[in-house]
């Protein structure tokens, strides 16, 4: 993504934003009941809903904190909240759209290419993961989920490694795990 303010969706911090959308709308009336509301509000230690406009604007909440709120979301699709499970299902096509867009530009839709998934979003499960790896064969059927091989620090060493000229084995990746 091109960051939070742009265009970062799929993210936690957009998972995060989506909640506190929904959590007013249900406040509101103009949206469906949620159990996000509920979840938000006592997260937050607030006593009513107005108290989440609070935190969000007049305490500046940072970027990181409305992304931990979409743990709440994986929460609420667990105990089978539909709004949650939506919005969810509605990341895992996003991301799934971004790894077809990076395989179009690379020229690979037609060829066999692993995709790894990083992040804490994907410990939401198949609400997102399922939309994501439709989205994804869709587009390139020869492409396959894979395990990381490191971790996103590591895998950054050897990026950088390789850019400075250093070849990186395979005897070097199983030492860095």
């Amino acid at each position: 993504g091109w960051g939070h303010i742009i265009d970062d969706r799929g993210s936690a911090y957009d998972i995060g934003k989506d909640a506190l959308y929904a959590a007013m709308r249900d406040h509101d009336g103009r949206g469906p009941k949620t159990t996000l509301l509920k979840l938000i509000m006592q997260k937050l230690a607030v006593d009513e809903p107005q108290g989440i406009i609070a935190r969000v604007y007049a305490e500046h909440m940072p970027v990181s904190e409305i992304a931990s709120l979409s743990t709440l979301v994986s929460q609420a699709a667990d105990g089978g909240d539909k709004v949650a499970l939506q919005i969810l299902m509605e990341k895992g096509k996003i991301l799934g759209d971004l790894v077809v867009t990076a395989a179009s530009t690379l020229g690979k839709l037609d060829m066999p290419f692993g995709v790894s998934l990083n992040g804490g979003v994907f410990k939401a499960g198949r609400p997102i993961l399922g939309p994501l790896e439709k989205t994804i064969h869709a587009a390139a059927t020869h492409a396959a989920i894979v395990e990381p091989k490191l971790t996103p620090a590591c895998g950054s060493v050897v990026l950088l490694l390789r850019r400075a000229g250093i070849e990186v084995d395979d005897q070097a990746i199983v030492r860095m795990r």
